[in-house]
C-alpha cells in the first residue's frame, strides 16, 4: 500500500498485527461457552466511525465517546492459517488517541459517520515465566495478545467477531498471535464451518463492504 501523510512509526508506538473475522448474526450459546474457558474482561461501549470520505489505509473513529482514534495501516505480512479451522489475513496497523470530550457516544450524529454497538470479551495472553498464559488484566510489560469477542450491532442489525491483536515487541508479534491462536483453537469453537478468508478484515473494511464507505483497501 502507498504511504500515508502520518509520520514515523514510533510516534504512535510500534505498530500492532492484527486479525479478524466478522460474521452475521448472534453468536451461538457454545461459542460463548467456548471463549469463556479463558479469563475475560467484558465491556460494553459505541464507537462512531468515520465512513466517509473514502481514507485509503486510515482508521477513524470516536472510541465510546470519548477519545479519537486514528490507525494507520502499515502493510501485511500474508495470510494467518490454523489448518481446517481459521483462515485470515494479517495486517500491521498503528494506532494514535486524542482525548475528544463529547457528552455521549453517538455525538458525531452526521451521515458520514456510522455508530457500532459492540459488547467485548477480551482475554490477554503472555509469556510469563517461561508459560503462555492468560488473564482478564493487560500485563503492564512485556508483548501481549488481546484475544476479543465481540457482539456488534449497527443499523439494529447483529454481527459478531473473533479478533486477535499482538502488541509489543515488533520481532515477537508473529510468535505470540500463532501461539495464542494454538492456545484458542486446541479446543475447536462448535461452528459447522471454518473462519474464512472472505470473512477475514478490519472494522473498516466490514463498513466500507456494508454501507459503502472508506476502509484500507488491503483488509
Amino acid at each position: 500500500m502507498a504511504g500515508n501523510n502520518l509520520s514515523s512509526a514510533d510516534e504512535g508506538g510500534p505498530p500492532r498485527l492484527e486479525v479478524r473475522w466478522i460474521r452475521a448474526g448472534e453468536p451461538a450459546a457454545g461459542v460463548l461457552q467456548w471463549f469463556n474457558r479463558f479469563p475475560t474482561v467484558t465491556e460494553s461501549r459505541a464507537d462512531d466511525y468515520l465512513i466517509r470520505p473514502d481514507l485509503v489505509g486510515l482508521s477513524a473513529k470516536i472510541r465510546g465517546g470519548g477519545a479519537l482514534e486514528v490507525k494507520v495501516y502499515r502493510g501485511s505480512p500474508g495470510w494467518f492459517e490454523v489448518p481446517g479451522c481459521a483462515r485470515g489475513v494479517l495486517e500491521y496497523w498503528q494506532r494514535w488517541s486524542f482525548p475528544v470530550p463529547l457528552a455521549e457516544p453517538g455525538a458525531a450524529g452526521l451521515p458520514s459517520w456510522k455508530q457500532v454497538r459492540k459488547v467485548r470479551r477480551t482475554t490477554f495472553l503472555a509469556v510469563i515465566g517461561g508459560r503462555l498464559s492468560a488473564s482478564r488484566t493487560r500485563p503492564e510489560e512485556g508483548t501481549v495478545c488481546a484475544v476479543e469477542l465481540a457482539q456488534i450491532e449497527a443499523d439494529a442489525m447483529a454481527w459478531w467477531s473473533l479478533g486477535f491483536e499482538a502488541m509489543g515487541v515488533p520481532e515477537e508479534l508473529g510468535p505470540l498471535l500463532h501461539a495464542s491462536a494454538a492456545t484458542v483453537f486446541h479446543q475447536l469453537p462448535p461452528e459447522d464451518r471454518q473462519f474464512s478468508g472472505q470473512e477475514s478484515g478490519s472494522y473498516q473494511q466490514w463498513l466500507r463492504t456494508q454501507y459503502g464507505g472508506s476502509g484500507s483497501s488491503s483488509t
